[in-house]
């Protein structure tokens, strides 16, 4: 088995329930089995994962994680998938950023 992404250092909310994501690996199956770094919500039975090539991923049970497309936004100068990082609750506001640390990249969504 070997790592393909770098490791995630940046705090990822879930995008159902906005509690902080943790650090998680998932096998991912080419040619051999490869562990690929995420973050992975800790709400018991949530689907969500965030990797750093995938942003939001989806995963059933016995499925491979599939790209949650209305949650598929990238940044317009590095590319890279958004994240969510802060959420506010009285507003139901998403904050959205780059993973670059000096990216000035920021996307709110408002939900309903």
């Amino acid at each position: 088995m070997k790592a393909i992404e770098s490791k995630i250092s940046r705090v990822m909310l879930c995008p159902v329930h906005h509690t902080e994501m943790i650090s998680s690996e998932f096998p991912w199956v080419v040619d051999e089995v490869q562990m690929i770094p995420s973050r992975s919500c800790t709400v018991v039975g949530c689907p969500y994962r965030y990797t750093l090539s995938g942003g939001y991923l989806k995963s059933q049970e016995g499925e491979a994680p599939k790209p949650d497309q209305a949650l598929r936004w990238l940044c317009p100068v590095h590319r890279h998938p958004l994240y969510i990082s802060e959420y506010d609750s009285r507003s139901k506001t998403e904050t959205w950023r780059c993973l670059e640390t000096d990216c000035e990249t920021i996307k709110k969504r408002q939900l309903g």
